[in-house]
Parts: C-alpha cells; sequence; structure tokens
C-alpha cells in the first residue's frame, strides 16, 4: 500500500505588488492623476495670457454718441456761480426767459463775437436755447471751441430820452398864480404816468417752493414803474380765483424783476392755472400781464 502525507503541502504566497488586481488598479489611478494634470495645465486662467483677450473679447461695448432721446451733447459745460437771469439773446434789452439758480450745471452751445454773452441749453435738457452773461459761470472747458451764436429773438426797441442841457433853465410865461384844487375828503385820484411807460409781464417759468408757488413780475418796458404788484391765480377758466398776495409798492426800472410768493396746495395731478398780475400803474401793453401755466402734483 502507498503512504500519502496526512496534510496537502501549503501552496505558495503570491508577493502583493504582484497581485494582476493591485497592479491594474495602480495603473488606473496613474492614468487618472495624468489626465487631470494635463486638464489643469491646459485649461485657461481668468487672467493673463490668452485667457485675458478672451475674457476681453467677451465683453459688451458701450455705446458712445448722441443719445436716442434727441439731447443736445455739443458745447462745452459750465456752471453758474450766482442766480442769473436767462435772456432770448445776448444783451438786456432781449425778452426775459427765465434764471438760473447757483451751482446749476449748463452746457454752453454758442457765444456772442466778444465773448461777453454765452449760449446755452435752455430749459436744460431740451432743444431750445437761452443766453446769460458770462461773467455768470465758470467753464469747465475750452470756450474757444464753442462758435458765435446769433440770436433768433429779436431785441426790444429803444426808445431814446430826451436830452437836456445842465446850464438850460426856463422861465414860466405866465407870471399869474394857478388855482390848484384840494380832494375832498373820502375821493381818489388816478395817478398820472409821466416819461416812457413801463411793461410788468409774468416771468415763465414760475417755481414751487413747499406750499407756495413763486411768480417772478418783471418790467421788460423802457420806462421805471412804481406801484403795487399783486399776483392772483385762477383756475384754468379764469374764473374762480384761488389765492392771491400782495408784493406791496414797487419799484421797478427796465429789465428788473421782484419775486412774489403766493400761498398755493398743489393736488395729487397736475394742475392747470392762470397767473394774473395786477398793478395800478399805466403799462404800454395790459394784454401780457397773465400767463397760463402748469403747476406739478405734490
Amino acid at each position: 500500500m502507498e503512504s500519502r502525507p496526512p496534510f496537502p503541502p501549503p501552496e505558495e504566497d503570491t508577493p502583493f505588488l504582484r497581485n494582476p488586481l493591485v497592479l491594474g488598479g495602480l495603473g488606473l489611478v496613474a492614468v487618472l492623476l495624468v489626465a487631470a494634470i494635463a486638464v489643469v495645465l491646459l485649461t485657461p486662467g481668468d487672467s493673463g495670457g490668452d485667457g485675458a483677450s478672451a475674457s476681453t473679447s467677451r465683453r459688451t461695448p458701450t455705446a458712445v454718441g448722441t443719445p436716442t432721446d434727441g439731447t443736445p451733447t455739443e458745447g462745452v459745460l459750465a456752471r453758474i456761480l450766482d442766480v442769473v437771469d436767462v435772456r432770448a439773446g445776448p444783451g438786456e434789452r432781449y425778452p426775459f426767459l427765465g434764471t438760473l439758480r447757483s451751482g446749476a450745471p449748463v452746457r454752453v452751445t454758442g457765444r456772442n463775437q466778444d465773448g461777453t454773452w454765452l449760449q446755452i441749453v435752455f430749459p436744460p435738457g431740451s432743444l431750445q436755447r437761452g443766453w446769460i452773461q458770462a461773467s455768470a459761470v465758470e467753464v469747465q472747458g475750452d470756450l474757444a471751441s464753442v462758435p458765435v451764436a446769433t440770436p433768433e429773438a429779436l431785441e426790444l426797441p429803444e426808445v431814446p430820452t430826451p436830452a437836456f442841457s445842465e446850464t438850460e433853465t426856463v422861465t414860466p410865461e405866465a407870471t399869474e398864480p394857478v388855482e390848484t384844487t384840494t380832494p375832498e375828503a373820502g375821493t381818489t385820484t388816478t395817478p398820472v404816468f409821466e416819461g416812457e411807460p413801463p411793461d410788468v409781464v409774468v416771468g415763465i417759468p414760475v417755481s414751487v417752493i413747499s406750499d407756495q408757488v413763486v411768480v417772478t413780475a418783471i418790467n421788460q418796458g423802457v420806462g421805471e414803474y412804481r406801484g403795487s404788484v399783486t399776483v392772483d391765480i385762477y383756475d384754468q377758466t379764469g374764473q374762480t380765483l384761488l389765492s392771491s398776495a400782495s408784493a406791496g409798492i414797487v419799484a421797478l426800472g427796465p429789465g428788473a424783476r421782484i419775486d412774489v410768493p403766493v400761498p398755493f396746495s398743489l393736488g395729487d395731478e397736475p394742475q392747470v392755472v392762470v397767473v394774473v398780475i395786477a398793478t395800478d400803474q399805466p403799462e404800454a401793453d395790459l394784454n401780457n400781464n397773465s400767463a397760463t401755466v402748469t403747476l406739478p402734483a405734490r
């Protein structure tokens, strides 16, 4: 009988690093690591090199030029140094258009021949023009680049004032006493204007400050106005008096102005009213003492 060992011989142990499964796993990890490094190196960053060029090329261009709303962009910018009157031409005798407050920005689009008056966009943001004195603004640009402009409006006619010699004396022809009469108590006399007549008008636009409407009375005539000035505000029909205020007795030379604040409560919607300036002295034209304006909502 053949003898057999009591136990089968033990199998030889295979080294760990020579195991086919382990070697396959390590190879896969190495391939993935190399692929990851290649992706990182080849991907452009946010800054520098081609990445910066690609980022720049994707920016949205900004349009430059004339706005589509028609707002003028020619000329140079300037800032108002003090409250200034805006007129329809380069001179005090042109019609009054309005006022600009101190510090207000304006766009200068023209100038007169000697540069003492500047043409500006007025009202601001519109396509219309007005004129102000050059000394009232601080120009923020090259004024020499602004062209010489010609006003569209005509200036008021100048009425010559009679000149008298300082040494001239007048001898009255009549030597008899002149009888004078004294008005009875309770009666009033109508003032008689001597010289050239004034012409008081409503300055446009009117201003709204808090609960007051500020109306500007302007003497655009050639004579001085001395008398009372009262501002009345009526409804759109001109029949119902909404508010009134008086400036008292004033003296307005040619081109002079006075602001009269009138108490007024604004509504929830814009309101069309009629502004009337009442005077008690003769004027050159009594048909231009009123204006229809639209007051803003509160």
